[in-house]
């Protein structure tokens, strides 16, 4: 005989059930505490490889210093749960790295030792009371030699790249031995540290501010007649006016072995936005000042062209009136991997890249030499004159009478091979310094001669971009403008870092880097809306068009008629066609407005069910799986106390 009723059993099974969830969990916590599972797409929780082999390269031990006041967590719980997670990813590094890593935690509040070490190392306080108590939340590196990192604030913002900011830190104190770039540019990639920090000052570009991160960058002058020996890496950007020494101290250098990364433009737009008071802006190119280079490499930048892109057209505000008007702009460019070499180092972990009105690099035919593509338009690309894009661009007729080639141009490119020098003749004349004699002055000039390299010693490299647009902060950056301001929503700082560690023969953070950027585009969305735009803008062409041929006519006919001087009366049949031209006008003006406002709507409409498809599909699925369960669980049901009966 049972000794239990049902209600008993139940109230017992619960009770059991409750211990035993209990006890699984404190089980969990204890035994399973590091075991988790990433399913984010970019892998934003686990270590990659990268990390991993930097944390096995160690040779002498580094010290992490992490620094969190908990009064700041109590009073910002998202700082917290970040917090938190910072602390377990240098758990892990710890962990990996075993006595190679030395990991120290504090938690400084007011007026303590802590608090005086946390300063001391340069960790940025945050006042967190109205008193002005500083909470802080930073990390201090340092090294066997007291070399020091430090991440002043671990910004939210910044939390995709939290794993890079970490790992790169480290490499560097690991690593404190930095190859030596030398930057010749007319560009302000270096700001304007000499003018001061006032108003107005303005910052170094982020691209140079990485890459002071990660080498020993040097100017060098445009005007070189000799590239340093030191150099291993030159980085020449917009090259405008080069004269023909400064051509020629390029072409030995590489010739010599040297590596280069050159990056020249059709149209900068940073520099042709300047003008003089009551001047026109610059030309702005830089593409042709290298022309004996490209030869003697058996490439072409194509002069005073840029491409478009129909298929990867940035969408840009036209500003037209409060209601805003947007267009596809066809030579500003949203790169994705899909445009990507995807065999290069450089290349192979990126995401984006946003370009601005970029040249095209074409392979002459009879070259020698390896032309690797590196970045690539879609077949629906097409070459665009540069002054169509330099003096008040028009995007809408840009897109309507853009008509694509069906092949794809390079833009980017590895080119390798035994190279010819650019100068057979012989070195370019240059001046007599002041400080020496004609005699002295001679024998230079024939030691120059004599000293030529006529042809590399075995295959050599260098990347050629066309474009440094790209390199500026605007198109790759956002929320900034002051230095480490901005949060990356594109991988243009990484493409450049990637290919500077590439030719310094170091690819080790280069894993680290595209795994993932802030922007996270709707790849359908922007499809549909480009096929809206395609679909709405050919009838509003012809419609302007039917707009400006009507309102010509009735130029022509109030003049002939003279309606406001009285030098012609108009015949009933010049009224009646001047009548029926306003009323056509304001039929055209009206369905003008019709069609573009089609336009916005449909637009919108695709935008809003993609993003609505894209959001809800997920729990509208588990939705109705949950009812098809809770149906077939109910039949079973049905069927089973049928059965009993």
């Amino acid at each position: 005989m049972n000794r239990f009723t049902p209600t008993a059993l139940a109230v017992i099974g619960l009770i059991l059930a409750a211990l035993l969830l209990v006890a699984v969990t404190m089980f969990s916590n204890v035994a399973l505490k590091r075991v988790r599972i990433d399913l984010t797409e970019d892998k934003l929780f686990t270590l990659s490889e990268a990390t991993k082999q930097v944390l096995d390269e160690i040779d002498e031990p580094v010290t992490l210093n992490f620094f969190f006041s908990k009064e700041l967590g109590d009073r910002s719980p998202p700082l917290a749960v970040y917090a938190h997670r910072v602390e377990e990813l240098l758990d892990q590094y710890s962990r990996l790295a075993g006595d190679k890593i030395r990991l120290e935690k504090f938690h400084p509040i007011p007026f303590s030792d802590q608090e005086d070490l946390a300063v001391s190392a340069g960790i940025r306080g945050l006042p967190y009371t109205a008193q002005g108590d500083l909470g802080f939340f930073g990390l201090e590196g340092r090294n066997a030699t007291d070399d020091t990192r430090v991440i002043d604030f671990f910004s939210p913002e910044r939390e995709r790249f939290l794993e890079y900011d970490l790992t790169q830190a480290i490499y560097a104190l690991a690593n404190p031995e930095k190859k030596k770039i030398g930057l010749m540019t007319r560009l302000p990639l270096e700001g304007m540290q000499g003018m001061g920090a006032g108003p107005g000052a303005m910052q170094p570009w982020a691209i140079y501010t990485q890459l002071k991160d990660l080498f020993d960058v040097k100017s060098v002058s445009v005007n070189a007649t000799e590239i340093p020996a030191d150099i291993d890496i030159l980085m020449v950007v917009h090259p405008s006016n080069m004269p023909d020494q400064t051509v020629y101290a390029i072409d030995q250098f590489i010739l010599k072995g040297g590596k280069a990364m050159i990056f020249v433009d059709p149209y900068s737009e940073l520099e042709g936005a300047q003008r003089s008071p009551g001047g026109s802006p610059p030309l702005a190119n830089s593409e042709i000042y290298l022309d004996p280079l490209y030869k003697a490499w058996g490439v072409e930048v194509v002069p005073g062209q840029v491409a478009g892109d129909i298929q990867n057209a940035a969408r840009v505000d036209m500003g037209q009136g409060t209601r805003g008007s947007f267009s596809q702009y066809v030579v500003w460019l949203n790169l994705t991997r899909y445009n990507f070499n995807p065999d290069d180092a450089a290349t192979l972990n990126l995401e984006s890249l946003s370009l601005g009105t970029a040249g095209i690099i074409e392979r002459k035919n009879d070259s020698k030499a390896t032309v690797s593509p590196l970045i690539v338009t879609s077949p629906a690309s097409q070459k665009i004159d540069v002054n169509r894009v330099r003096f008040r661009p028009d995007p809408v007729k840009l897109l309507n009478e853009f008509e694509p080639s069906g092949a794809p141009l390079i833009l980017g490119a590895r080119i390798s091979g035994a190279f010819d020098t650019a100068f057979p003749d012989g070195p370019p004349p240059i001046a007599k310094p002041d400080n020496i004699d004609e005699e002295t002055f001679k024998v230079r000039l024939e030691e120059r001669r004599t000293k030529q390299v006529k042809r590399s010693d075995g295959a050599v490299s260098v990347v050629l971009i066309a474009d440094t647009d790209f390199l500026a902060d605007p198109f790759w950056l956002s929320g900034g403008g002051e230095q480490g301001g901005g949060t990356p929503v594109a991988d243009n700082g990484a493409f450049v870092a990637n290919l500077a560690e590439t030719l310094a023969g170091r690819e080790d953070l280069i894993g680290l880097r595209g795994r993932g950027t802030s922007l996270r585009p709707f790849h359908l969305i922007d499809d549909l809306e480009r096929e809206a735009e395609q679909r709405f803008r050919s009838e509003e062409q012809t419609l302007a068009k039917k707009l400006r041929d009507a309102q010509e006519e009735m130029q022509r006919l109030q003049g002939q008629g003279g309606e406001d001087t009285g030098e012609h009366i108009m015949s009933e049949s010049e009224r009646e066609s001047l009548e029926k031209l306003r009323n056509e006008v304001l039929a055209t003006r009206k369905e003008l407005r019709r069609v573009q406002a089609d336009l916005r709507r449909d637009v919108n409409e695709v935008g809003m069910i993609a993003r609505f498809a894209n959001i809800a599909a997920v729990p509208i699925v588990v939705a109705l799986i949950a009812l098809v369960l809770a149906f077939v669980r109910r039949v079973r049901r049905a069927r089973r106390a049928a059965a009993q009966e």
